[in-house]
């Protein structure tokens, strides 16, 4: 689960797309640009917060700071702890 700070054009080659959950679905990704990435993340005390991680792709928004990409250590950590109750 994850959601995107931008926009994102989808076309559905078969099947149906549920705005939440994705069953049974083909789909293509026609166009994204400059979109964040975040994902929830439950931290140590309960509380939720959005993580955005930056990888290096024409179609993700850039880091803050030049080249601090998230390192896939970072992102399986971030995908460990994700909070999936919506």
């Amino acid at each position: 689960m994850h959601l995107h700070a931008g926009d994102e054009v989808l076309r559905i080659l078969s099947g149906e797309l549920i705005v939440r959950v994705v069953t049974e679905t083909v789909m293509e990704v026609v166009a994204e640009h400059d979109i964040g990435t975040f994902y929830p993340v439950r931290q140590a005390d309960g509380t939720r917060r959005l993580v955005e991680v930056y990888t290096a792709s024409p179609w993700n928004a850039p880091p803050p700071r030049p080249g601090e990409y998230t390192t896939q250590e970072e992102i399986q950590q971030i995908l460990h702890n994700v909070d999936i109750e919506v």
